[in-house]
């Protein structure tokens, strides 16, 4: 059976089968739905069902009720039982750019340190690539596509990048190569759901794992440069000290800037580290028993976020401020 559904907010409809997913159906139609783990873990796909029925039949969902009064539901998991009228914040007046693809120059490489090499982007032709604090794209080489947080903020005038070097997560050789200075690269985006609400006032963590870092030095960056005054607070994890390739800089930021605050964390330090170690959510919660007033972005491996998830829920952080693009990773097509 087919049935119809409507985005409110939109001109936008689709027909989905009985034995498709919502976001399936949307997908194959061309429809640029938000998601990210496609598992129902993650819930960037959440929205509302406005009218109509659903069912998850056998699939597993995580962090809603599933028979919730508000009628939210993961699209991801959901399949029609009915026409159907949904929504979601991404469809709204409010809602990103929708992703283009577009051809860029290296304008910049830079190594720094022996885990991270450095990127900067100069879209070709004057082409405008406008995204928000905290958002990812996907740079294109050889029919495949690798995500990767943008560290720059909006009001750069180019696209930084950070990559894992060699030593650590090896680059296909012909994606290696793509990026030396005055290259070529084709990008895609803006795309993710972890981008910084500007219309909360809220206090923010910000707690990133090894080269998550990206994606939060955006939000920074970017809260700076308007003036915020919201509390900003980054516990950023890592291995080790050699991968807190930005450490000086932000000691520098706490230091100067009244409402910025830094804490790093080593999971495996040496007798040589002076600082805290353990893993880093655990850091967050030494330091904040009751999360219930924070907007929290995390980024980073895929097991700290799950782990960092259900931990923070148990201690009231709000779900629908907690955001992370972490899990669009699980679908990367890295070599």
């Amino acid at each position: 059976m087919i049935f119809r559904v409507k985005i409110a907010n939109t001109d936008l409809s689709f027909e989905v089968n009985d034995d498709e997913t919502i976001l399936d159906a949307a997908l194959r139609q061309g429809i640029e739905f938000p998601y990210s783990c496609y598992s129902g873990i993650c819930t960037t796909c959440l929205g509302k069902v406005e009218s109509g029925k659903t069912t998850y039949a056998n699939n597993e969902i995580y962090g809603i009720d599933p028979d919730n009064a508000e009628h939210e539901v993961l699209f991801c998991s959901a399949y029609a039982q009915s026409d159907l009228l949904i929504s979601h914040p991404e469809f709204t007046s409010q809602a990103m750019e929708r992703p283009k693809t577009i051809a860029c120059r290296v304008i910049a490489r830079e190594i720094l340190n022996n885990a991270i090499i450095k990127i900067r982007l100069q879209p070709k032709l004057d082409t405008p690539f406008a995204y928000k604090p905290g958002q990812y794209l996907e740079l294109q080489h050889g029919g495949k596509s690798y995500p990767l947080s943008i560290a720059s903020h909006p009001d750069d005038e180019f696209i930084e990048l950070h990559l894992l070097n060699a030593d650590y997560s090896p680059l296909p050789e012909g994606l290696n190569s793509a990026i030396n200075q005055h290259d070529e690269v084709v990008i895609h985006g803006p795309l993710g759901n972890a981008y910084l609400r500007e219309d909360s006032a809220a206090p923010i963590l910000l707690v990133a794992g090894g080269s998550g870092f990206a994606p939060m030095k955006s939000i920074i960056q970017h809260l700076i440069s308007k003036g915020s005054r919201r509390t900003i607070h980054l516990f950023w994890g890592a291995r080790s000290p050699q991968f807190l390739y930005l450490h000086e800089p932000l000691r520098l930021w706490d230091k100067h800037i009244a409402n910025f605050h830094y804490t790093p964390v080593i999971s495996e330090p040496s007798h040589q580290w002076q600082g805290l170690s353990g893993l880093v959510h655990q850091q967050v919660l030494a330091h904040y028993d009751d999360l219930s007033d924070y907007d929290i972005y995390l980024a980073g491996p895929i097991p700290m976020l799950r782990v960092a998830r259900e931990d923070f829920l148990n201690h009231q952080a709000n779900e629908a401020r907690m955001f992370s693009d972490g899990f669009a990773l699980l679908n990367a097509q890295w070599d």
